[in-house]
């Protein structure tokens, strides 16, 4: 069977684009810390709704539900941690690039679009995802209120080539639209 699960695509899910700063939103979601992405999170439990609702007993709507209890009791973690003990160690180094250029606003506004497109982009030019510590960590995303000078994301790398690539096209064109 496939279903068709319709989502929101107008900006990226959480904060991090690349491995690394990826799979720290994740862990951040799951271990249900503050700084967690809200709309990763909301995502997370919608799809992963859907997929409980495979089970019979859980039809009809219960899936998203569950798994809101999966996620508040600390179940989805526990599973998570026994994934990854049963995997063993990762061999990739969990830190993020110790290149980093901050992308800052022109003006002042509120953020009105996101061009995805470009931002994943710029996060390949850093090195994503070959270098998993290589991408881009979103600090501001649509709605949000900004002043001339702050910054909209920042971008991390480890190659000084690739890494000056992606600092160069986000002079360029940075892939977010602000107005006053």
């Amino acid at each position: 069977n496939i279903e068709v699960v319709l989502t929101d695509g107008a900006q990226p899910i959480g904060r991090g684009i690349g491995p690394v700063l990826e799979a720290r939103d994740v862990m951040d979601v799951l271990a249900q810390r503050p700084q967690a992405p809200a709309d990763l999170r909301e995502k997370s439990i919608q799809l992963a709704g859907r997929v409980l609702e495979a089970d019979p007993a859980l039809r009809g709507g219960r899936g998203e539900s569950r798994a809101r209890e999966l996620l508040a009791s600390g179940a989805a973690a526990h599973a998570m941690d026994a994934i990854i003990a049963a995997q063993g160690p990762s061999p990739i180094d969990e830190g993020s690039g110790n290149l980093v250029h901050e992308v800052c606003a022109r003006n002042a506004g509120t953020v009105m679009a996101m061009d995805c497109l470009q931002i994943a982009s710029i996060a390949r030019r850093a090195g994503a995802p070959t270098n998993p510590g290589a991408g881009i960590g979103l600090v501001r995303k649509g709605g949000d209120r900004v002043r001339a000078g702050e910054p909209l994301y920042r971008i991390h790398g480890s190659e000084p080539s690739d890494f000056r690539f992606a600092v160069e096209a986000a002079t360029e064109a940075n892939g977010i639209r602000i107005e006053t």
